[in-house]
């Protein structure tokens, strides 16, 4: 089962990895905050913001990448939706679901 996970998290790694111009929205521990290029901005904002203000193509490729464990799965699949709201479906969300360094805790969706 375990080799199972490794592999599954492999695979996704990799094609995460090869997309270089994807957009990276960081999620911070208080789940209303995001960061998109190094801007700080409302979560709610970030949708609206992708595609009106950078005019994002609604077939880019967005990572979602959640800040800390506390609510981390709720928080990541919030800011999904909204994001999903404004029309983007190539949304990869990638977070820790236990403090890192206590076992296999990266979980990938």
């Amino acid at each position: 089962m375990r080799k199972c996970v490794w592999l599954a998290m492999a695979i996704c790694i990799s094609a995460f990895a090869d997309e270089p111009d994807r957009i990276d929205v960081r999620v911070l521990t208080d789940g209303r905050q995001c960061v998109v290029h190094d801007r700080q901005m409302a979560c709610d904002a970030v949708g609206p913001y992708l595609r009106d203000t950078l005019r994002i193509a609604q077939d880019h490729l967005i990572g979602v990448f959640v800040d800390g464990t506390q609510r981390s799965q709720e928080r990541g699949k919030g800011v999904t939706e909204l994001i999903r709201n404004a029309g983007y479906s190539r949304i990869v969300r990638v977070g820790f679901i236990t403090e890192p360094g206590q076992g296999n805790t990266r979980q990938w969706n």
